[in-house]
Parts: structure tokens; C-alpha cells; sequence
């Protein structure tokens, strides 16, 4: 576990279980039934119900920096870290940012449906839902390769060192209706509640080097907020583990969220849409709360770690994460009784031009997820194909402020089944072992459900004679013209 923590502060990777949300690239699929989770006002041409467990498995992960400012190769062909002796000063320097961001994100749905009634589409979603956020500025690791890089001493100012955590279930209901010919509306409400929560900063660390110590002067907090959990502290109230008894489950708070959505049909051929979702909060109960002194504490520094030729990538994460156990020095201090935390609320705005009798569409969507202190945007262009109604694909193109990449989705939907499978996030050229070469920018996200009835299918059988022309039918086709 310990070398596990270590990876994900150096290589600003790992196993993660998170991206973003619910698959962008799915935004102007019309047969995809869970993109009302990107805009509430995106209704289907028929009703559905996930396959519990199986519905939307959503995971992956967001960076803004190469593993290459981290692990290089070796001559033998292996990995070592960038604290290796065979790696320059300047190597590294090359490589690494001022300011390096990590965000992970997970949604799982446990149970969800679709259906027509009430005027309108009606949503239900029992979902999990995960994120977590690790910002790290470049000089913590500058400091860690460098040293004392110079004989008369050396200091290091470091800010906003942070590490978030919000982790709660989801009891989400939505409706959407046509409000006009041309115009569609939709709306969320959110009951959350609430698993774990942490917010760990370090505000600054002032570190001095010379050549009788290193001295180290750290101000920050840390909140948490864990069931039945407990802090573990030293005799001088240092805090030394969480003591968790999971015999006593409880939630660890509760919440509300929302989402708006529209959408509006310009022209025939093209439909502009925004939403609002993920606007909300969870207040966290039975709060933890640890603090730094603000004392000057001497560090002995990785001079102790002593990585030579020999080390394997394994043992050299070992020495380090040994030394950083080190680095900051919180108390127990008395905790508020209720701590709030904001949801990643995230703005999407797109639009889609279609020909050929709607079997493609060329679409732009525009997403901004605002989260402190890290605020990710991006634009993606797709390319959807939709030959038949039982088979659409889309291909997307996205630049943002973790990079360039590209996806696809597949989302193969016959009468009675539909299922469906892409990526916002491909990952490209990889070492030996795996490891991505450029930025660490990856999802995935599957589902599987069984279609229903809805207009399209109901008005196919008025047609044909096969069903009476009733009220409800009539709404039906009121809802598809």
C-alpha cells in the first residue's frame, strides 16, 4: 500500500478507477440511453432497463503530465525513477512541469431505467460515484531530485500541495418534455449520500538546506470524514493512522444535487443543446480534523535513500516512499461538526449538424468541469455514423488542457438489447512494461440494458395497424414530430 501512494504522488499515475464522467463522446448518440446523464433534457426514441450492475461501468483517469518527467528507461531496457543517479539534472528538468495535476473518476451504476409517461421521458439511477484530485507543484519534485544543489545552501517555497476526495451514492430522478416543436427541456434532482470524503492541503512548506540540516517548516490541514472512524495519535497528539470499525456502518453525510438541460432545434438538420450538471453538495457529519504546528522540524533528507545502479524500479519506489513518510507532521485538532463539499459541477454546450436523412452527424461539444483548485476544459468534434437503427458509431477528436487525444464508441442496439462501449481516451505509444509514453489520459465505460417500449416503437404499430390510435399513443406522436 505504501509504495502504491508513492507511485501515485511521483508518476502522477497508477490504478485508478476514474475519468470524467459519463462518456462525452456518446453526447449525440440518440439511441444511447445513458446521455441523459450528460444533459437531462436528451431523451431516447424508446424506454430501457440497465441490467443491475451492468448498466454503466464508467472508470478512468486525467492528467496533465507525462510518466516520461518520472520513470526512464534503462539500458537493459527496464524502468527507474527520476531519483536514479543516471538521470541528469537536465533530463529531468526538461520533463517537468511547475504545476501537475491528477484527477480520477468513477461512476457505476447499480440500478437504472427509462420509460415514457407523465407527458414526457422519466430517468432513475442508483449509482456510486467517485473522484479524486492530487495537485502537486514541480517544485516538490525538484526539490526531491536536486537536493542541495548549491554550496553555500539551498531553499524551496512550495504552494498548494492538495490531495481531494469525495466518494457518495447516488439516488438520482429525472423528466424531460418536449416544451415546444422545436424546443426539449429536462431536469434532475439528486439525493447523495455520502461514503468517505478528504480534503488534505498544504498551503506552503518553506524547506532549507545546508550543510549542517535541512530544515522544514510546513502549514496546512486535513479534513475527513469516514464512518465510524476514529484518529490514532502519538502521546504528543501527532496523528499516526485512522482506526475504522466496520461493524458499525453509518453514512458519513448526506446531500442534494441537480441538472438542467435543453435542447433546441435551430433547423431540420441542426440541434443546438447545454446543460448544468453536478450542481450541488454533500455535507459530511462525524468530521476528522488534523493541522500543522508550524514548527521548524529537521529533515534528514533523501540523502538516506542511497539509489545505486542495481535497484530495481521496485525497491527504489520502497527507499523513497520510506523517506517521504516524513515530509509533514499533523496533529488532531478539534473538528467542525459538519464539513460541506461541492459536487464537479460541469457545463456542456454542443451542437450537431446532420445529412443524408440523419445517418451522420457532424457534432462540437464543449465541456468545462469546474473543481478546485483545478479547473478542466475541453472541445470535442465527432463524426457520428448511424446506418441502421441498430447499429451507430462515432468517432470523436478532443483538445484540452490535459492534451489532445481521440474515441470512439460503438453502441449496438437491436428490438430488445442494447449495449454499448467507447472510450473519450485512448491511450497511445507504451513502453515494454505498459507504461504510456505521453500524458496518462484514459477511459473506458460499458453497458448493457434491455430496450422498451417508447413513441417510436408505439407510433411504428399505429401505422400498421397494429394498435388503436389512443391518447397515450397520440402523446407518443406528439413527443416523436
Amino acid at each position: 500500500m505504501k509504495r502504491l501512494v508513492i507511485l501515485f504522488c511521483l508518476c502522477l499515475a497508477g490504478v485508478g478507477v476514474f475519468a470524467q464522467q459519463t462518456l462525452h463522446s456518446s453526447y449525440f448518440m440518440k439511441r444511447m440511453p445513458q446521455r441523459h446523464k450528460l444533459n437531462p433534457a436528451l431523451m431516447n426514441d424508446y424506454g430501457y432497463i440497465g441490467i443491475p450492475g451492468l448498466s454503466n461501468v464508467n472508470f478512468g483517469i486525467q492528467s496533465d503530465i507525462s510518466l516520461k518527467a518520472f520513470l526512464y528507461p534503462t539500458a537493459d531496457g527496464n524502468l527507474m525513477t527520476f531519483m536514479h543517479p543516471d538521470v541528469s539534472a537536465a533530463e529531468f528538468e526538461k520533463n517537468i512541469k511547475n504545476n501537475n495535476g491528477l484527477a480520477f473518476n468513477f461512476d457505476y451504476s447499480i440500478l437504472s431505467f427509462g420509460f415514457y409517461a407523465f407527458k414526457g421521458y422519466n430517468t432513475f439511477d442508483l449509482s456510486l460515484r467517485s473522484s479524486v484530485g492530487f495537485y502537486l507543484p514541480g517544485d516538490l519534485f525538484r526539490f526531491m531530485k536536486f537536493g542541495m544543489d548549491d554550496e553555500n545552501g539551498s531553499k524551496y517555497h512550495l504552494e498548494n500541495l492538495r490531495v481531494k476526495s469525495n466518494n457518495y451514492v447516488e439516488l438520482a430522478f429525472g423528466h424531460a418534455r418536449k416544451v415546444t416543436e422545436r424546443l426539449q427541456a429536462g431536469a434532475k434532482v439528486k439525493v447523495l449520500l455520502g461514503a468517505g470524503y478528504l480534503d488534505a492541503r498544504m498551503s506552503s512548506m518553506d524547506i532549507e538546506l545546508s550543510d549542517e540540516q535541512w530544515l522544514i517548516r510546513a502549514n496546512g490541514e486535513a479534513y475527513g470524514a469516514f464512518y465510524a472512524a476514529t484518529l490514532e495519535t502519538k502521546a504528543d497528539g501527532e496523528i499516526d493512522g485512522i482506526e475504522t470499525d466496520f461493524n458499525s456502518p453509518a453514512l458519513s453525510g448526506w446531500g442534494l444535487g441537480f441538472d438542467f438541460g435543453a435542447t433546441y432545434q435551430l433547423m431540420d438538420n441542426l440541434t443546438l443543446s447545454a446543460a448544468l450538471v453536478d450542481l450541488g453538495f454533500v455535507s459530511w457529519k462525524n468530521v476528522l480534523m488534523g493541522e500543522t504546528r508550524n514548527d521548524e522540524y529537521v529533515f534528514d533528507g533523501f540523502d538516506n535513500v542511497n539509489i545505486n545502479e542495481d535497484d530495481a524500479l521496485d525497491d527504489e519506489l520502497d527507499k523513497i516512499s520510506d523517506e517521504f513518510e516524513s515530509w509533514a507532521h499533523f496533529y488532531e485538532a478539534e473538528a467542525p461538526a459538519h464539513r460541506a463539499s461541492s459536487l464537479q459541477t460541469t457545463l456542456n454546450i454542443g451542437g450537431e449538424y446532420t445529412m443524408w436523412e440523419d445517418r451522420v452527424g457532424f457534432g462540437l461539444l464543449s465541456s468545462t468541469r469546474f473543481s478546485a483548485p483545478r479547473t478542466w476544459t475541453e472541445l470535442m468534434a465527432s463524426v457520428n455514423f448511424r446506418p441502421i437503427n441498430s447499429l451507430n458509431l462515432t468517432l470523436t477528436g478532443t483538445v484540452s488542457n490535459s492534451g489532445a487525444n481521440w474515441g470512439w464508441v460503438l453502441n449496438f442496439c437491436p428490438r430488445s438489447l442494447n449495449f454499448f462501449i467507447g472510450t473519450d481516451k485512448m491511450i497511445g505509444k507504451v513502453t515494454p512494461q505498459f507504461v504510456p509514453v505521453g500524458k496518462l489520459n484514459f477511459n473506458l465505460n460499458f453497458g448493457f440494458s434491455v430496450a422498451l417500449g417508447g413513441p417510436a416503437k408505439w407510433a411504428r404499430k399505429a401505422e400498421k395497424g397494429k394498435l388503436k390510435d389512443t391518447p397515450t399513443v397520440s402523446t407518443y406522436r406528439a413527443l416523436m414530430d
